[in-house]
């Protein structure tokens, strides 16, 4: 029998290796629909909050300065010098944004590069590299550093207080060169301003409570529980009946703040200089809060009940609710009567509810719950029922396969198992008996899913392919019966080399299967450009290679189709195009920040972040023509068509003029968890995105007669290579200052 419990699912929230992570976003945005989690939704007309490491030269900016030590550094240099043979000596000075000695602050020397001989330890009078090391009253630390080495050196404001973020540097120095460098760390200083909303009709709210959050707590967890566990009343602000909020920033300092009331979502967001200016507070939308209520049965232990939105759920470019992670909500089952009661829950994004002992997991919804504003939704649960799911693990033939890992996953989960099989987050696992058999128990009515998966450390010729196969229990069910065939030791590898037949890697390579249901397997290139991929169901496969680039020639090949058990194929760059790009006010000519793309068609579609100080790059082109938009951060958007790019050739600073534009709100609900939504003009995707299904998104459109393009992947490559989808189309007319409406309803599976 296998018990819901985490020692079998490894991290609840694991982290996706880079390499994974570009994967997916290839696999989404090229592969299939260009499913992206950028969103280019309507945005407010004031700034977004930016990162806290943003600073401008004038405020926070540090420089390397050739000073003359006065007699206190010159003496302490000599003092060290002396006590230890220093011959190659960094003397750091750390000021306030007034030029005093900042005391109390803390500075790291860093190597760029590894050196072949260990650092000398600390001596009298200096400190080390690789070491943090506390600044005296003079403000001064010392430390002998290896010549010739790319240094950074950093330094942040001392503990307990407000300070603007870790200030740093780059140098070098020569054998026995002595240098000063200056850092200033800047306290924040101003008034901030802003403005609560409700987040659908944009009225004011009176008596929102804002408060910082104390340095203590700066990278924990965000989310309700740390927002609504502020600190008394000390410090705390409230909005007026006009909906607005100041407080001076030197003793709030800059970072971070929650605004928290009644009924309603609590919102944490950046606090800096984009709330500076009075004519333009930072917008904090606030949601009706939802809540789900329940009893549970069967307990004997105490218990929890908790709710997770993931935090690739929260990233909405524009809006004040910056999280750093996962949110999560928990209450108390009552010991009772088994009722419990979870509030304050974010309506119109997937929830993962849990019923949790301790650490131990003992049931979770099988798909992820979408609540609307002020819901109340009732769930009720029995760890002593449930369905006991039997599966069969056979080989291609029908012949039972015994000592097979099987994992069950959640239905919500099937996108990943299929895409990044390694990362997918299993609720239970088991290994197949003799007869080739594994039974889960107490499974909830839902729809679950179900994959072969190899033990570690497998050789290559032994290793399964993950396919997915979907369960469905309804409710009342007892038994049910599952498949699944395990597949071994299937793979293709290959070389690449760029045009002149030199060895390129560093590159991804995806595999897409042609004529099936299969998910997409990744791999990335070694150095030498050799790859191998799998393990991969049998037959035809198309493998091609991506990368994205702000600059150079180098461009993708054009993809294979190969069958499984090939060993030698031939992956060729060739030679591409580059250009640049800028998003531009008509009127004033102000180079504006922003979100660019450039089209050539599914295969070939690039993202680029607009900044307002310099181009933004594309580089690695493949030779055609190209669709360039772009949507500014306050919602307005440009198009610039029919660029055409040659082998070999820079397209310098692409203008892209910006004008008003309009929103389209997109509603789909379907058995799909998500469907991918475009809004397209005269053959340009102007925005897209992907939608939750029972959720509403907020798009920005040109104005005008825009299509709106609703795209569900099914999986794999038809017989002619192209991803295989249904497609709904609706047509709809966007005003300026009006919200248009588009909604998908699908009722088949």
């Amino acid at each position: 029998m296998h018990r819901l419990h985490p020692g079998q699912r490894g991290l609840t929230r694991s982290i996706v290796p880079v390499f994974v992570a570009v994967a997916l976003v290839v696999a989404a945005l090229i592969l299939f629909d260009r499913n992206t989690g950028s969103n280019r939704a309507a945005l407010p007309t004031v700034p977004p909050a930016p990162s806290f490491t943003a600073t401008t030269e004038t405020e926070g900016a540090m420089a390397e300065l050739d000073l003359v030590p006065d007699g206190t550094t010159a003496a302490r240099v000599e003092a060290a010098q002396a006590a230890a043979g220093v011959e190659t000596l960094l003397a750091i000075r750390v000021i306030d944004g007034f030029g005093a000695p900042l005391a109390g602050a803390s500075v790291r020397v860093n190597l760029n590069e590894q050196v072949d001989s260990e650092l000398a330890p600390p001596a009298a009078g200096r400190g080390a590299v690789e070491k943090d090391l506390i600044v005296g009253s003079d403000g001064l630390v010392l430390v002998e550093v290896p010549p010739d080495q790319r240094l950074l050196v950093s330094a942040k404001g001392p503990e307990g207080a407000y300070y603007r973020p870790n200030q740093s540097t780059w140098l070098t120095l020569s054998p026995g060169e002595t240098r000063e460098v200056e850092l200033v760390v800047e306290r924040p200083s101003g008034t901030f301003h802003g403005l609560v909303v409700d987040a659908v009709n944009g009225q004011p709210l009176a008596g929102v409570s804002i408060r910082p959050v104390p340095p203590r707590r700066r990278g924990s967890a965000t989310g309700p529980a740390v927002a609504a566990s502020g600190d008394a009343d000390a410090g705390v602000t409230r909005s007026d009946s006009a909906g607005r909020f100041t407080f001076d920033l030197a003793k709030f300092g800059d970072g971070s703040a929650t605004a928290t009331t009644a009924e309603r979502v609590p919102v944490r967001f950046r606090v800096d200089e984009d709330g500076l200016d009075p004519e333009r507070p930072l917008l904090i939308r606030m949601q009706l809060a939802a809540t789900l209520v329940g009893t549970i049965r069967g307990l004997d232990e105490p218990a929890t009940i908790t709710a997770t939105c993931a935090a690739h759920h929260l990233r909405v470019r524009g809006e004040a609710n910056n999280n750093g992670g996962d949110l999560v909500w928990q209450a108390p089952v009552d010991a009772v009567d088994g009722s419990f009661e979870l509030a304050g829950l974010l309506p119109e994004k997937p929830l993962q509810i849990e019923l949790r002992a301790g650490r131990e997991v003992l049931q979770r919804t099988p798909q992820d719950l979408v609540l609307k504003p002020g819901e109340r939704r009732e769930l009720n649960w029995s760890v002593e029922s449930g369905a006991t799911v039997r599966v069969t693990a056979v080989d291609g033939t029908g012949v039972p396969q015994s000592g097979v890992l099987v994992h069950l996953y959640p239905g919500s989960a099937s996108w990943q198992v299929e895409l990044a099989p390694r990362q997918a987050d299993p609720l239970d696992s088991g290994s197949t008996d003799a007869s080739g058999v594994v039974e889960f128990h107490g499974v909830q009515p839902g729809r679950w899913c179900v994959a072969p998966k190899s033990l570690p450390g497998i050789a290559d010729e032994s290793a399964i392919a993950p396919q997915l196969t979907r369960v469905d229990v309804d409710p009342g069910d007892s038994e049910v019966e599952a498949r699944v065939v395990v597949h071994r030791g299937e793979w293709i590898a290959g070389r690449a080399v760029d045009h002149e037949g030199e060895p390129i890697g560093g590159f991804t390579v995806i595999a897409s299967k042609i004529g099936g249901e299969a998910g997409a397997h990744f791999s990335v290139a070694k150095q030498d450009g050799t790859f191998r991929i799998g393990p991969l169901l049998p037959g035809l496969w198309r493998v091609q290679a991506w990368r994205q680039i702000s600059s150079g020639f180098t461009a993708p090949p054009d993809p294979l189709d190969l069958p499984t058990g090939t060993t030698d194929a031939l992956l060729q760059f060739r030679v591409g195009a580059q250009l640049s790009a800028i998003l531009v006010d008509p009127i004033t000519g102000e180079q504006l920040a922003g979100d660019l793309w450039l089209e050539a068609g599914p295969l070939d579609f690039r993202h680029g972040n607009a900044q307002r100080s310099q181009p933004t790059g594309f580089g690695g082109l493949v030779p055609g023509t190209y669709q360039l938009s772009g949507i500014a951060d306050d919602g307005r958007l440009g198009v610039v068509r029919g660029l055409q790019s040659r082998a070999g050739e820079t397209l310098e600073t692409i203008e892209v003029p910006v004008a008003p534009g309009g929103e389209v709100r997109v509603h789909y609900e379907g058995p799909q968890e998500t469907a991918v939504v475009y809004i397209e003009q005269d053959g340009v995707s102007f925005t897209f995105d992907s939608v939750r299904s029972g959720t509403n998104k907020l798009l920005a459109a040109p104005l005008g007669q825009v299509t709106v393009r609703f795209s569900r992947y099914l999986g794999g490559l038809d017989e002619s290579g192209e991803p295989r989808r249904l497609v709904h189309e609706e047509t709809v007319q966007v005003r300026e200052g009006e919200v248009a409406e588009a909604v998908l309803l699908v009722e088949d599976d």
